[in-house]
């Protein structure tokens, strides 16, 4: 390890060492102060960090220009996108306050953490670009400081509460942190911070916030800065070679199309939040109709008229999906009642369905391509 690598893990050390004094002192005794705390904090790890490293200036350049324009692009998309699902989806209302100090005293902590982060980052980078070692463990870093404050008041107690941090923080910040490192190595800190900015600020203070739950939040989370790292690194590798980038002519190939129609798709089947839903089967129960690993397409639009026996229908127990066969279909009174079963099992459910408790109807079954998120699913329940 040379001298440069020394000094490196010395001021990464640091963030690490006050992770673990917040987790066991900070976060139980000063809760409220958290946020201040960890701002000056930065501060101060950054002023050792120049002071150590040095600060070169971030220069303009042409290929930082059109990097930038490229981003503002991809956010002012991303934001019409995404207000546009909640004309379909429904508007959350903020539950930040939106007074003047309320949006100083929610943002202004945050903002230095953000702007702090990106600073750091582009110190030591600079310091020793052409380190691998230099560039990885910082980023590791960066992304596990980043996490852990994020974190620190959530909930674990469950397979839920796990999933959602790793979700929603854990693979959106890992994400952001492998775009942010790329960007500056690449092209400095002004991109990094007007995007971190952005991004961080928005729900602050925004007064409504679009309602696509948890699904279709995590993959905006995941995909936003993975899209802008594609997108960066088809003009920063172009430039590279000599190739000018001309934002007059479309910076997109024809066979973006297809891929990006299936992606959009199959998000979209996923989340539940639209007519169509795309389900993995998780057990047994429907063989040999519908194996273990198969995933269904739901048909979700109400049910206005009655269903027909072999049916296979989907309906909600225990904040499961269960997808079983309707094998006996009675009246009562003016109402329609199913009596349902999995065609491996030996025995009626015990629950009888009327047509408003039924969520879906099977329309198709795709062999095999559940097992990858069944297989996760088992993983997390041992």
């Amino acid at each position: 390890m040379n001298n440069k690598h020394k000094k490196i893990i010395s001021i990464l050390l640091l963030l690490v060492i006050y992770l673990f004094i917040t987790k066991i002192y900070i976060y139980p005794n000063y809760i409220k102060y958290l946020e201040y705390i960890t701002s000056a904090f930065l501060i101060i790890i950054v002023f050792i960090a120049i002071n150590i490293f040095g600060f070169q200036k971030d220069k303009k350049t042409e290929l930082k220009k059109n990097v930038l324009i490229l981003e503002i692009t991809i956010l002012f998309a991303f934001f019409a996108i995404y207000y546009g699902l909640g004309l379909f989806l429904g508007f959350l209302k903020s539950s930040y306050a939106h007074n003047l100090s309320g949006i100083i005293n929610n943002i202004l902590p945050l903002a230095i953490q953000l702007i702090s982060i990106e600073i750091l980052r582009y110190v030591i980078i600079n310091y020793d670009r052409e380190s691998k070692f230099n560039i990885r463990i910082t980023t590791i870093i960066l992304c596990i400081f980043e996490i852990t404050i994020m974190s620190l008041s959530k909930d674990l107690a469950t397979l839920t509460d796990l999933f959602k941090v790793i979700a929603q923080i854990a693979l959106p910040l890992a994400a952001t942190n492998y775009t942010m490192t790329y960007l500056t190595q690449n092209i400095g800190y002004r991109a990094t911070i007007l995007y971190r900015l952005i991004i961080g600020i928005y729900p602050y203070i925004m007064p409504i916030i679009p309602d696509l739950g948890d699904y279709l939040r995590a993959v905006s989370k995941i995909g936003l800065p993975m899209f802008l790292f594609i997108q960066s690194y088809r003009i920063i590798e172009d430039y590279k070679i000599g190739i000018e980038y001309n934002f007059k002519k479309i910076n997109f190939k024809k066979s973006d199309i297809p891929i990006i129609v299936f992606l959009v798709i199959v998000i979209f089947l996923i989340s539940g939040n639209f007519r169509f839903q795309l389900l993995s089967i998780g057990s047994n129960s429907m063989s040999p109709a519908i194996e273990k690993g198969d995933a269904v397409l739901l048909d979700k639009k109400k049910i206005t008229k009655d269903l027909q026996k072999n049916d296979i229908i989907a309906y909600l127990k225990n904040n499961q999906i269960i997808v079983h066969r309707i094998i006996e279909i009675d009246k009562d009174g003016t109402q329609t009642i199913y009596k349902i079963k999995g065609d491996a099992n030996n025995s009626i459910d015990n629950i009888i369905l009327t047509n408003d408790d039924i969520i879906g109807v099977v329309k198709l079954k795709i062999k095999y391509i559940g097992y990858p998120s069944v297989f996760i699913s088992e993983k997390f329940k041992k």
